[in-house]
C-alpha cells in the first residue's frame, strides 16, 4: 500500500525548538506500524485542532490506484484511528462508511487500461479501436448511475470478449472511486482533488530505494528522518549556492555497483524478471480475455496420489484398491514412527495442528472413529474431514505418505472450509479446532444424535423463583432442550479457583453439586419489567453426557494481549480423567486418556503439537514450519516430563494453548456416563430424560407432585405450584408492587446459596450469541461460570467478554462502545503475511 501521512517532529537546536515534518510513506510500513505513525501524528497535546485536521494523515482524502491492499489499508487505518480517539462518536461500520467516502481513483489508470485493451484485435476489432476508448472515457462523466449502467451494456454488448473486464470496472467498490455518476465523496472535495496520483507515485522508486521496504515501525520512521535530514541539506545548500556534488557522476556505473545490472529489472533469476500483476487491474490481457478458462478439475486426494506417488510395482486393479477408502482395520498395527505431517504454507499451522492431533486421536482408536463417520451423511463437513484422515491412515500403513501429498489434502481442506464458512480466507491465520467445531454446529442431528455426540458435552439447568401470594405460590423453569457445547475454555479465574490442579477442576466441571446463584429477578417479564417479585435463583451448567473427544482450551490471556512478564498458567495436566468412580471406569472404559497438547508460542501466532506413541516410549514435537513438517523425536524424553504436571518441558517461547482427551471406551462408555448422570439428576431434580442413550438428542421435563406444567416455548418448561390461579400467562398477570412480600424459597436441594452480587444483565428476553458456542434465550444460558457478557452496539446481542479476540473486552471502560467480533470488520481485512491475527474462541 502506498500512502502518506505527516509526523509532526521537535528537533531541539540549542534552545530554539525547530519543527519538521516528515511524510511518512505507508508502503514502507505495515498495518500496525501504519496505525502507530496515525497515533503518533495526533499525540501531541499541544497541537491545535486546524493543525491537527491538517497532519492527520489518516483522514485526508486519498487519490489511489485500484489494488486491495491499498483500499483497505487505508480503511483499516482509518478506523483504527477513530476507534483509538476518546471523542469517537461513531461505529466502525460508520467509519467504514466515512473512509469509502475519502478515496478516489486514478483515472490514468483507467485510460491506461483501455488503452491497453484497444491493442487486443480479439476483443476490439482494429477498426473499431478509436470508436471503443472513446465510448470508453465517456463512462467518467456520466450523470446517472442508470445512464452509466446502460451505457456499459451496450459496450459489453458490442464488444462481447470484454464481459469480464467492464464487469470488474463496474463494481461498486471500483466504480465509486472512479465514475462521476457513481461518486461517493462530496463533490467539493472530489472537484478539487487532481484526477491522478502520478506525481505520488513518481516519488515512489526515489523513496524506496533511499528507506528500503516492509520495516519495523521505528527502524522505518529512522529511516524517514535521515531521508527527510538528507534532502533538506540538499535544499539548504542549493537555496545558498552550494554544490550538492562534486563532478558529474555517471548514473548507469552507479546503478550497476549498487544493484549488479544496470537496470534493476532485470536479474539472474527468470522468475524475477517477468511482470507481476497485481490485483489493481482487470482482466485486461489477451490470455484472460480470449482463451477460454481450463476445465480441469482440481485434483483429489485419490488423483493426488496417482499423480505424484505412483507405484510402478503394483497392478491397476491394485492401485485402485490401495485408493479407495474401505473400511479401516482394526488398530493393531504400529504406530508409524517419524511419518511425515502436513508441512507448512501460508499461516497453516492452525489447520496443521488440529488434523495432527485429530489423526493421533484417531490412531487410537480407528474403530470409533469408523462409526462416527459411518453416521454422517457423505455430505457432512465432518465426513469429509474425517475421510481425509482415514485416507492419510492408509497411506501411512503402506508407506505411501509423504509431505507433498499431505500439503495437497490439507490445501484441499481449506478451500473446503472456506465454502462452508469455516475460516475467512485460505490464507489468513485462525483460531485452533474453531473450524472444526463450527463445521459440528452446522450438523443436522434430526436423523441421528450419535455422531455428534463424540464431540458435544450437553447440559441442563433449573430456574426457581419464590413467586408470590398473588400469583399463588413458588414455580420453576427447566431447559426443556438440553444445551449443547462444543469447546470449553479456561480462564485465570478457573486457575486461581484450583489453583492449577485439572483433577479438581475436571471433578467441578462434572459435579452435579453446583452452587445456586441469585439472578436479579425472575424470568417472567415484559418489555424489561417484572411481572413477578419472587426471589429467583439458577443452578447451572448441569451436565448430562460427555463427549468421546474432550477438548479444554487453556490458552493464556497473556499470550493474546503479548504480555510476557510475570507468572503464566501452568496446569497440572494428569494422564487420565475419570468421571465416575473407579469401578464403573474400569469396567465400562469410562477413562479419558491424554492425546496431545497444542502448544502457541509467546506471540501468539504459531501453533505446534506435542503428542507421544501410543506405548507413551517416544514423545513427539511436531511443527510443521520445521523438519519439512516430520514431527521430531523428543531425546531423552519421558512421558512424565514432556506431557504431565506443571513443569512440563516444553520448547523454548512456547506455551499451552489446547489439552485433547479421548474416552477409552467409545460410545459404549459414553450410553454409561448418560444412564449415570441422568439416574442422579432425576433423584436430585426430578428431571425426567426422553431417551436412555444418546441416539437422538434428548428432552427434558419436570416432574414434583406440587407443580403442574405451563404451555411454554419449545426451549424451556415453566411450571408452577398446584395453588395458582387457573391463568398464568404474562398478559394476565399484573405488574407486581414492588412491597409485596414474596413467599418463602421452594424446595430447592440443600445447597448452600451463592451471595455473590448478580451482573448487570437484562432478565427480559434477550439474545446470547457467542462465538463459543452458546447461542439462544440468554436468561436460560447465561451464567455466572461462563464469565461476565457484553452486549455489541450494531447487532445488539450478548457474547462473554473471555470469547473476544485477543481479550479486547477485558478492560473497556463503561461508556465505551463495544463492537461483536461477527460485526467487526477490522479482523476481515488482509494482513501482512506473519502478523498476528488472532481468533481466540
Amino acid at each position: 500500500m502506498v500512502g502518506q501521512m505527516v509526523i509532526s517532529t521537535k528537533i531541539s537546536h540549542g534552545r530554539n525548538l525547530k519543527t519538521r515534518q516528515i511524510y511518512v510513506f505507508t508502503g514502507l510500513l505495515g498495518p500496525m506500524e501504519e496505525t502507530a505513525a496515525a497515533y503518533i501524528a495526533s499525540g501531541d497535546p499541544e497541537t491545535t485542532q486546524q493543525d491537527l485536521q491538517l497532519r492527520r494523515g489518516a483522514q485526508a482524502p486519498k487519490v489511489m490506484d485500484f489494488s486491495e491492499a491499498e483500499r483497505s489499508g487505508f480503511t483499516r487505518g482509518f478506523i483504527e484511528f477513530y476507534t483509538a480517539r476518546p471523542n469517537n462518536t461513531r461505529n466502525r461500520q460508520e467509519l467504514q462508511v466515512a473512509a469509502e467516502h475519502l478515496l478516489k481513483g486514478c483515472r490514468e489508470h483507467y485510460r491506461a487500461g483501455f488503452t491497453r485493451i484497444s491493442r487486443i484485435s480479439g476483443a476490439v476489432p482494429p477498426g473499431m479501436a478509436d470508436e471503443f476508448k472513446k465510448r470508453a472515457l465517456t463512462l467518467l462523466d456520466l450523470l446517472t448511475s442508470e445512464e452509466f449502467i446502460s451505457q456499459a451494456a451496450l459496450l459489453v454488448r458490442d464488444f462481447p470478449k470484454l464481459g469480464s473486464w467492464m464487469e470488474w470496472w463496474v463494481h461498486p467498490v471500483h466504480a465509486s472511486m472512479l465514475f462521476e455518476s457513481e461518486r461517493k465523496m462530496d463533490i467539493e472535495l472530489w472537484q478539487s482533488l487532481p484526477s491522478d496520483n502520478n506525481a505520488e507515485e513518481a516519488m515512489h522508486w526515489k523513496l524506496y530505494k533511499a528507506c528500503g521496504r516492509d520495516h519495523e515501525f521505528l527502524e522505518g520512521m529512522y529511516a524517514l528522518f535521515a531521508f527527510a535530514v538528507h534532502y533538506e541539506r540538499l535544499f539548504e545548500a542549493a537555496s545558498k549556492g552550494a554544490l550538492t556534488r562534486y563532478g558529474q557522476a555517471e548514473r548507469w556505473k552507479m546503478v550497476k555497483k549498487l544493484y549488479g545490472t544496470t537496470k534493476t529489472t532485470r536479474s539472474g533469476n527468470p522468475n524475477n524478471t517477468k511482470r507481476k500483476k497485481n490485483d489493481g487491474r482487470p482482466p485486461d490481457t489477451a490470455k484472460e480475455l480470449l482463451i477460454p478458462k481450463s476445465n480441469k478439475k482440481q485434483l483429489n486426494l485419490k488423483e493426488a496420489i496417482r499423480k505424484k506417488t505412483p507405484t510402478p510395482s503394483l497392478t491397476a486393479k491394485e492401485q485402485k484398491k490401495l485408493l479407495s477408502l474401505p473400511t479401516p482395520p482394526p488398530a493393531t498395527i504400529s504406530f508409524p514412527l517419524d511419518a511425515p505431517g502436513y508441512p507448512w504454507h501460508q499461516n497453516s499451522c492452525w489447520l496443521d495442528v488440529s488434523l495432527q492431533l485429530l489423526y493421533i486421536a484417531l490412531w487410537g482408536a480407528v474403530d470409533e472413529f469408523n462409526k462416527i463417520q459411518k453416521g454422517l451423511p457423505e455430505h457432512s463437513g465432518i465426513h469429509v474431514v474425517l475421510s481425509s484422515l482415514f485416507q492419510r491412515y492408509e497411506l501411512d500403513n503402506g508407506s505411501k505418505a509423504t509431505s507433498a501429498v499431505l500439503r495437497s489434502q490439507r490445501d484441499y481442506l481449506r478451500k473446503f472450509l472456506k465454502r462452508k464458512k469455516a475460516i475467512q480466507s485460505v490464507m489468513d491465520f485462525e483460531s485452533l479446532f474453531t473450524w472444526f467445531w463450527h463445521l459440528i454446529k452446522l450438523e443436522d442431528i434430526s436423523q441421528s444424535y450419535r455422531p455428534i455426540s463424540a464431540f458435544e458435552t450437553v447440559f441442563i439447568e433449573i430456574h426457581y423463583c419464590t413467586g408470590s401470594s398473588k400469583i399463588g405460590g413458588s414455580h420453576v423453569e427447566i431447559s426443556h432442550i438440553p444445551f449443547r457445547r462444543r469447546m470449553h475454555q479456561i480462564g485465570k479465574k478457573d486457575y486461581d479457583e484450583f489453583k492449577g490442579d485439572f483433577d479438581q477442576y475436571f471433578a467441578h466441571f462434572i459435579s452435579l453439586d453446583k452452587t445456586p446463584s441469585p439472578a436479579t429477578h425472575c424470568w417472567r417479564t415484559t418489555d424489561t419489567v417484572p411481572l413477578c417479585p419472587g426471589e429467583r435463583t439458577d443452578i447451572c451448567y448441569l451436565v448430562a453426557s460427555l463427549p468421546f473427544i474432550l477438548s479444554f482450551e487453556v490458552g493464556d490471556e497473556k499470550v493474546a494481549l503479548q504480555i510476557f512478564e510475570g507468572e503464566t498458567q501452568k496446569w497440572d495436566f494428569p494422564p487420565t480423567l475419570l468421571p465416575v468412580t473407579d469401578a464403573d471406569a474400569d469396567s465400562h472404559g469410562l477413562i479419558y486418556d491424554l492425546v496431545g497438547l497444542a502448544l502457541v508460542n509467546r506471540w501468539g501466532n504459531h501453533f505446534i503439537a506435542r503428542y507421544a506413541s501410543p506405548d507413551k516410549s517416544v514423545i513427539y514435537t511436531y511443527d510443521g514450519n520445521a523438519n519439512e513438517g516430520f514431527p521430531i523425536r523428543e531425546d531423552s524424553a519421558s512421558f512424565r516430563t514432556h506431557m504431565l504436571g506443571r513443569k512440563i518441558k516444553l520448547p523454548n517461547n512456547y506455551l499451552v494453548y489446547q489439552v485433547l482427551y479421548r474416552l477409552r471406551g467409545g460410545a459404549t462408555a459414553q450410553d454409561q456416563f448418560f444412564r449415570l448422570q441422568t439416574a442422579e439428576l432425576s433423584r436430585r431434580f426430578g428431571f425426567q430424560f426422553s431417551t436412555k442413550n444418546l441416539n437422538t438428542l434428548f428432552s427434558v421435563t419436570y416432574h414434583d407432585d406440587k407443580y403442574t406444567q405451563l404451555d411454554n416455548n419449545k426451549r424451556t418448561l415453566e411450571y408452577v405450584s398446584q395453588s395458582a390461579h387457573g391463568d398464568m400467562s404474562d398478559d394476565a398477570l399484573d405488574i407486581e408492587s414492588e412491597d409485596e412480600n414474596p413467599l418463602s424459597k421452594p424446595n430447592l436441594p440443600e445447597q448452600e446459596i451463592s451471595s455473590s452480587p448478580p451482573l448487570s444483565l437484562p432478565n427480559s428476553e434477550f439474545d446470547l450469541n457467542c462465538r463459543c458456542g452458546i447461542i439462544g434465550d440468554g436468561n436460560i444460558l447465561y451464567q455466572d461460570a461462563h464469565g461476565e457478557a457484553i452486549q455489541c452496539n450494531e447487532c445488539r446481542e450478548w457474547s462473554h467478554i473471555a470469547c473476544q479476540r485477543d481479550g479486547r473486552a477485558s478492560d473497556l471502560a463503561a461508556d465505551t462502545p463495544f463492537i461483536c467480533d461477527v460485526c467487526d470488520l477490522s479482523h476481515h481485512l488482509p494482513v501482512r503475511a506473519g502478523e498476528r491475527k488472532s481468533k481466540r474462541m
